[in-house]
């Protein structure tokens, strides 16, 4: 972007979506290219591979070193929003609609076991015989 200034930039990425709190421009001295800084969360885990205890000689009845390393692992990789771990996304309303229909069927009373249709036709096979 040759020759563009801070507010075309800043008119750009709001336009690309970026939230505008997100946005901070500074001021600095002489002229030259408009310089851009960006950060972003990444969801990453320490290596696993510590293998420095015996497990075979502890008595203390405590987890090795890499217990759940590959589950955290697991997590870092496939997680959609590593910004969930730092604050949770906000609540969806709930559906009024579902919530009654569900206490409704949780106070009436249903027999639980399966119905039996008498009409079904029902054969053996012959091929034991």
């Amino acid at each position: 972007m040759p020759g563009a200034t801070a507010a075309e930039v800043r008119f750009i990425l709001m336009s690309e979506g970026v939230p505008p709190g997100r946005i901070v421009t500074t001021a600095y001295g002489g002229s030259g290219p408009v310089s851009l800084i960006f950060s972003r969360t990444v969801a990453r885990t320490a290596p696993c591979g510590d293998w420095n205890d015996n497990l075979a000689r502890t008595g203390d009845n405590e987890p090795f070193p890499d217990f759940g390393c590959a589950h955290q692992q697991n997590i870092a990789a496939v997680v959609a929003d590593p910004n969930d771990f730092v604050t949770p996304r906000a609540e969806t309303p709930a559906d009024a609609a579902r919530r009654s229909q569900v206490f409704t069927d949780y106070r009436t009373p249903k027999d639980p076991s399966t119905p039996v249709n008498i009409q079904q036709d029902a054969r053996i096979s012959e091929v034991g015989q």
